[in-house]
């Protein structure tokens, strides 16, 4: 799952999470996108902008995923000072995303 409200950036995630063999739910432009996609399916990984316009964030996202055993990663521009507490533990990956980290990451589709 990509959340990314920069539409560049998130079609450089998707085409990078396909080249791995993966399908990606999104991209997410939004907080609202994020929970109606959620609604209808869980992804086993996700790739979350911290900052998604304004004063909204992913955080509320990355805690619903969070409890649903989502293995989930931040991407941002911002220092992992950000992050509330209760999301302290998930990995930050610095805005632009390079393919090795997001390899890391994801590692490869099965089959």
């Amino acid at each position: 799952m990509i959340v990314e409200d920069n539409m560049v950036v998130a079609t450089m995630l998707e085409a990078m999470v396909h080249k791995m063999g993966h399908t990606v739910i999104g991209p997410c432009v939004s907080q609202e996108d994020a929970f109606a996609a959620i609604a209808d399916q869980t992804p086993s990984h996700a790739v979350l902008d911290i900052n998604l316009g304004g004063d909204v964030t992913s955080f509320a996202v990355a805690e619903v995923l969070q409890e649903r055993g989502v293995t989930i990663a931040f991407s941002s521009a911002y220092s992992q000072y950000v992050i509330p507490a209760s999301l302290s533990a998930v990995p930050l990956m610095p805005k632009p995303i390079k393919q090795a980290e997001l390899e890391s990451f994801l590692g490869h589709a099965d089959g």
